[in-house]
């Protein structure tokens, strides 16, 4: 068993001691993403208390299976064009 603090975060963060996974942070940024169009990753680290470890596994995984989402000047996740179908403010 791993005892690092993110992970003790996420136990504590989830009612019934369930961790919350790695995944279920991932589709919960790539939500937010999708509703907002652009989110910083100082947001991504107040909403989910993430630390930098954390923070940058989860932007490499983002980057790496959504290529409409870029790193814009390394301070924030933007998208950079709409699906059809799509809701929410424009990517840029």
């Amino acid at each position: 068993m791993i005892d690092c603090a993110a992970c003790i975060r996420c136990n504590a963060q989830r009612s019934g001691g369930v961790p919350v996974t790695f995944e279920e942070r991932l589709d919960q940024a790539v939500a937010m993403l999708q509703r907002r169009g652009r989110i910083a990753y100082s947001a991504l680290k107040r909403q989910f208390d993430l630390d930098e470890d954390y923070l940058a596994d989860l932007k490499d995984a983002i980057l790496y299976a959504h290529p409409h989402v870029v790193d814009d000047a390394r301070t924030d996740l933007r998208l950079v064009h709409r699906r059809i179908g799509d809701r929410g403010p424009p990517g840029g």
